[in-house]
């Protein structure tokens, strides 16, 4: 972790100061209390794979580059149970990352949307198993400006009951005034949020 998101993040949280980037010490201090229930891996998501093993709760926080969110995807959520693994998306409303919106639109057949929470997280069941088929569809590197804009015209819909209308709008107005941007930190035009950035 840089200087500025350990100044920014960490020190005003009460973590001391530490020398480096590694904060994986400080992980397992925060998580002791769970012992063995948390396993660490160290190292980038994207390069270190999953066993295949069945995961009952995904939580991702780690999808601000389309690249990153298509092989995250392909390595994780084939491991998703229907009717009991939840997926946790952590900035699924930030209008950074319109891309997971998109992501989950093509999914809908296979997620259940079932909770959120402030700010940016949205909760969903798997209910069907992902395939390679699926696999296929949740693809969001290649996609278009046009194509990110439909999916957040349909979750329109889809998450009506959570009243997200002026989120999505949020984000549609970021791929427009930021266009073919696919990494969070290159989304530099802002749009007006409803819920800060």
């Amino acid at each position: 972790m840089n200087l500025f998101l350990k100044q920014s993040l960490l020190y005003p949280a009460g973590i001391r100061e530490f020398e480096g980037e590694d904060i994986l010490p400080i992980s397992k201090r925060l998580l002791r209390h769970w012992g063995t229930r948390i396993h660490f891996h160290k190292g980038r998501i994207e390069n270190l794979g999953w066993s295949g093993e069945c995961i009952e709760v995904l939580v991702v926080d780690a999808l601000k580059d389309c690249q990153i969110v298509d092989k995250i995807t392909s390595e994780f959520y084939p491991s998703l149970q229907p009717g009991c693994s939840l997926l946790v998306h952590q900035d699924f409303f930030h209008w950074r990352q319109p891309w997971l919106v998109a992501q989950m639109a093509a999914l809908a057949e296979a997620f259940k949307p079932i909770g959120m929470a402030e700010d940016h997280t949205m909760v969903f069941l798997c209910n069907e198993k992902v395939d390679a088929e699926l696999l296929q569809k949740a693809k969001v590197n290649h996609l278009t400006d046009k194509q990110i804009l439909r999916a957040l015209d349909f979750t329109k819909c889809w998450l009506k009951r959570f009243n997200v209308a002026d989120r999505l709008e949020t984000m549609s107005a970021a791929v427009k005034m930021n266009p073919g941007v696919r990494i969070a930190w290159e989304m530099l035009n802002c749009p007006k949020s409803p819920i800060g950035n």
